[in-house]
């Protein structure tokens, strides 16, 4: 097993993690005290190699104990509470950073793009599914961050600013999905972007350059409204 290490596995961690993987594919026994035995073995040459050496001394570090694995499949252990779309917002809020953005944000984005693609396809039920989708996640990143920091470092109000676009430029594209008006649809989305852009740097992010997507970000979804397939 030793000599089968990669070489370019020169970290302690990594090393178990490779060694764990090989042993927990070819033997049913527990992979950590296959992994223990394994750092004992020496190559044919009667010395240990550097990665072996290395793993040897994490394994013996002080304070680890392979009766992690025991605790953590205790029949004591809690079950996790289910997941609920319900209470997402409220989860995430609670670790309100820059990494809890990864979701909404792209989502975001993806909805809204495939509404450009929707609307100039003329298929106005699912342009308004895009809308309502986007827009539901536009109030997500609210109550993720309600107040960031400014240029200025002081808190932003951006449910203030939302609830300022909702009623005006977001109204008026709704309107134009509404009515199906294919003339109205470009100027109307445009618009919507220009005061989403507003937001941006009102927040300190002018870098957030939005733009008329020229790429569906999707290729499952039907734009056609005359598709017939699959019925």
């Amino acid at each position: 097993m030793a000599a089968a290490l990669n070489p370019n596995l020169r970290q302690p961690a990594l090393v178990a993690v490779h060694l764990f993987t090989c042993s927990a594919s070819t033997r049913k026994v527990p992979a950590v005290n296959t992994t223990t035995r394994t750092i004992a073995r020496e190559s044919k040459t009667g010395e240990l190699d550097a990665p072996t050496m290395e793993l040897r001394k994490f394994a013996n570090s002080p304070g680890r104990s392979d009766k992690a694995e025991n605790r953590a499949l205790s029949p004591a252990a809690k079950p996790s509470a289910p997941f609920s779309m319900d209470n997402i917002a409220e989860l995430t809020s609670k670790s309100a950073t820059v990494s809890s953005l990864t979701l909404p944000v792209p989502l975001l984005c993806f909805h809204f793009a495939n509404l450009w693609f929707a609307g100039q396809a003329g298929n106005w039920p699912l342009a308004n599914y895009y809308f309502s989708e986007g827009r539901n996640h536009i109030r997500w990143l609210i109550r993720i961050v309600p107040n960031p920091k400014g240029p200025d470092g002081n808190p932003v109000d951006v449910k203030g600013i939302f609830d300022g676009l909702d009623t005006t430029t977001f109204a008026d594209l709704k309107k134009v999905i509404d009515e199906k008006d294919a003339q109205k649809f470009p100027e109307a989305y445009r618009t919507t972007l220009e005061s989403c852009y507003q937001c941006h740097k009102a927040v300190g992010r002018p870098y957030l350059r939005l733009m008329v997507p020229k790429t569906v970000p999707q290729p499952i979804i039907n734009l056609d409204p005359a598709a017939t397939w699959p019925k």
